[in-house]
């Protein structure tokens, strides 16, 4: 019953480019997110603190990792991918916990879930010590904008 309402959408979407507004990524939302990779299981503690401030979230390096797939850029192609992960105290992903809740393609997914083991995030602090913190509902869009 879902492919009927994505093919509509996109029929929508690509209809807009036609009268100058670029498409939109149409975004699959997963019935359960599913992990990055495929090897071992997905470690993800619901007892930790879950973090959905966003200006808590801050990148302190590795975030070139997280530019734009060539491959996606060359091709004009805008996407979206949403996960969820779990950031130790050193502020590096833990490994096997990145869960994608949704994408637009797969090749977006693909780089992100390489990207985020090089993505060192600021610790987030909870009662002035540092903590495990799941991060959730996290956007990684990739859009591209028309020069002037």
């Amino acid at each position: 019953m879902r492919t009927p309402i994505i093919l509509l959408l996109a029929f929508l979407l690509n209809g807009c480019a036609k009268h100058g507004r670029p498409p939109q990524p149409i975004v699959l939302d997963l019935p359960a997110p599913e992990p990055c990779s495929k090897e071992g299981p997905t470690v993800w503690a619901d007892s930790l603190l879950i973090v959905t401030d966003s200006t808590l979230m801050q990148i302190v390096s590795g975030g070139n990792a997280l530019r734009y797939p060539p491959r996606m850029l060359y091709a004009g192609r805008s996407g979206l991918v949403r996960v969820r992960f779990l950031v130790d105290t050193l502020g590096q992903v833990v490994p096997g916990s990145t869960l994608i809740e949704a994408y637009s393609d797969r090749v977006f997914v693909a780089w992100v879930c390489d990207a985020l083991s090089q993505v060192r995030w600021a610790p987030i602090l909870v009662g002035g010590r540092k903590a495990i913190v799941g991060f959730v509902h996290i956007p990684f869009e990739f859009k591209i904008t028309p020069a002037h």
